[in-house]
């Protein structure tokens, strides 16, 4: 099974060289880029297009950080242990899928409701949750969802579901939740039709994939299983060190850094963050578990007479269902900068999407700092 998830293996992107263990680093590499995630390999990516080489360290054996896809050729569909749905119409998701040529189509949005042993149609279920998304706290003070969850003149049963959302969806306890910033998300995704889903025909992976076969091979190496574990910095440069079984140190002039606000906390910097590192301890990273069901046959069709797509109850453990119809089958002196979905502050945050424009985005401003400064040859 292992063989067929997308990205495990780094010597399955083709023509990539992933011979890591010599004691090496290319000389041209100007940038370092931790995390093989979406956000880490769109700023690879162009980093190379402007000419500027980089060295990509990923903590795993496989790329695409929680883009997970299972191709198993036996179920003749894509199975998503990760990333699932493009939500709404996201640019730079959608630009990249057109550059890959990678098919992509929406999912319908019928929902359900499992109530005390009965399936009912909810079919007006953003209308019901919305008005508890978008309601933002009085003038410039910020609560928490519960609490203005509490204030707000809805039905029972709406908060209910709203709850349901905000703890599913954004994976969020609503007593610690930003309702100013649940607001600035749900405004920007009405922006794009974020209610609206799409599904990709071969599953994220392969944009995963398709990234890192992208990446020119004279300008960026890309290097599996080197967790890093400090970073030493100042203006100019910086020094990455690696743990498992490649510790080593890296040389670069600057630095993005795209790992996921939990594997953030671990890491080191020499010296502090500051204020960033204040700002960021902030942020929380939900649990979430995710089970994947393969039924011999939609028995449901027998119970509902419909198809099913999505189902809300209030089961504890397991209060959203879904199917896989309709298959059949920041900168820090201009070296330190971060990219990844937690970073993105215009809204959108916790996507695919706000990954990759954070990618881009930081690759951006990479490209401006070392523009303006003198280049330095770095060796490891």
């Amino acid at each position: 099974m292992i063989n067929n998830l997308f990205g495990v293996r780094f010597a399955a992107i083709r023509g990539m060289d992933t011979t890591v263990e010599k004691n090496r680093q290319p000389g041209n590499a100007r940038v370092l880029v931790i995390g093989a995630g979406l956000a880490g390999l769109c700023a690879a990516l162009e980093l190379g297009r402007r000419g500027i080489g980089c060295v990509l360290l990923e903590a795993r054996d496989r790329i695409g950080g929680r883009v997970w896809t299972l191709d198993e050729p036996a179920l003749g569909f894509p199975v998503e242990l990760g990333a699932e749905f493009i939500h709404g119409y996201a640019p730079g998701t959608l630009q990249l899928l057109d550059t890959f040529r990678l098919a992509s189509f929406e999912v319908p949005d019928r929902h359900l409701l499992a109530q005390k042993r009965k399936i009912t149609g909810l079919p007006d279920f953003w209308q019901r949750i919305e008005p508890a998304l978008e309601s933002r706290p009085q003038g410039n003070t910020d609560v928490s969802f519960h609490e203005q969850l509490e204030r707000l003149p809805l039905p029972p049963h709406d908060k209910s579901l709203a709850r349901a959302f905000v703890e599913g969806f954004h994976a969020a306890d609503p007593a610690e939740l930003s309702q100013r910033a649940l607001s600035l998300e749900s405004t920007a995704a009405g922006r794009i039709e974020g209610n609206r889903a799409f599904r990709l025909l071969r599953g994220y992976g392969a944009l995963a994939a398709e990234l890192a076969a992208a990446l020119p091979a004279t300008l960026c190496e890309l290097v599996p299983r080197a967790p890093v574990e400090s970073l030493r910095w100042e203006p100019g440069q910086v020094e990455a060190t690696t743990t498992g079984h490649l510790a080593r140190r890296f040389l670069a002039e600057a630095a993005i850094v795209t790992v996921p606000p939990g594997p953030f906390q671990r890491l080191t910097f020499s010296p502090e963050l500051g204020e960033k590192r204040k700002a960021l301890e902030l942020l929380r990273s939900g649990a979430v578990l995710k089970i994947v069901l393969r039924f011999r046959e939609c028995f449901w069709r027998r119970k509902l007479a419909q198809d099913v797509y999505f189902i809300h109850s209030s089961q504890r453990h397991f209060p959203t269902w879904w199917s896989a119809q309709p298959f059949q089958w920041p900168v820090l002196k201009n070296t330190l900068f971060f990219a990844g979905e937690a970073t993105q502050a215009a809204g959108l945050g916790g996507t695919v999407e706000s990954a990759i424009q954070s990618g881009f985005r930081a690759a951006a401003e990479v490209a401006a700092a070392l523009s303006a400064q003198a280049p330095h040859a770095r060796a490891a």
